[in-house]
């Protein structure tokens, strides 16, 4: 997300980015632009989930020297920084603010991106909730695309249940197990990624 600014501000500001970092894994890539500055210490960046509020610093002048102001003059720099804390799937809003020699900070419009960062590797992740009644959740995550089984096979190795069975793109996914016919016992979900994972984790089911 690109945003412009009023010039009449203590600091004209060109532009204010926030995006998916290309050399980072897993970051958001913050940058903004100035044309000029006059009687700054710095900025801070604060971030929030929502737009109109809950928004808390996350990286500022203080901590971090490369959001320290080079003075007062008709002159521009360029500055970034890095978030790190961010999960995929979620949308993150965030905002500037310059911190004045005289105490007058000044708060500039939000902008958003939305994160959807790719796996680095292959994952069964345990299910949740375990033991569970009558449902629960599988997650896996595939770093590229395959032909993906997910199947539940009871104790004596009998399969009870094809979950997911085809061709899927890179990607995190959930699929609920919903075991209301069933007994009670021990099961086993086995993730199969063509010939590139294999793997198979155990849960239990109470009624």
């Amino acid at each position: 997300a690109v945003v412009y600014f009023d010039s009449s501000l203590p600091v004209k500001l060109i532009n204010f980015t926030a995006t998916v970092s290309s050399t980072a894994k897993q970051a958001i890539h913050i940058q903004f632009s100035t044309a000029s500055e006059e009687n700054i210490i710095g900025f801070n960046i604060l971030r929030s989930e929502k737009e109109n509020d809950g928004y808390m610093l996350v990286s500022g002048y203080k901590d971090n020297d490369s959001l320290s102001s080079h003075g007062s003059g008709s002159f521009g720099y360029e500055y970034s920084w890095e978030d790190h804390k961010v999960q995929s799937g979620k949308t993150y809003w965030y905002k500037l603010e310059s911190v004045g020699l005289n105490g007058e900070n000044t708060m500039y419009k939000p902008v958003s991106v939305k994160v959807e960062f790719l796996p680095v590797e292959f994952a069964l992740s345990q299910n949740y909730p375990n033991p569970f009644n009558p449902t629960t959740n599988l997650d896996y995550q595939l770093p590229v695309g395959g032909n993906v089984q997910l199947t539940v096979y009871n104790s004596l190795g009998q399969k009870v249940r094809t979950l997911v069975s085809g061709n899927q793109a890179a990607g995190y996914y959930s699929v609920t197990f919903d075991a209301a016919d069933l007994a009670s016992g021990v099961y086993y979900y086995h993730l199969q990624v063509g010939n590139k994972f294999n793997q198979v984790k155990k849960m239990i089911l109470i009624k």
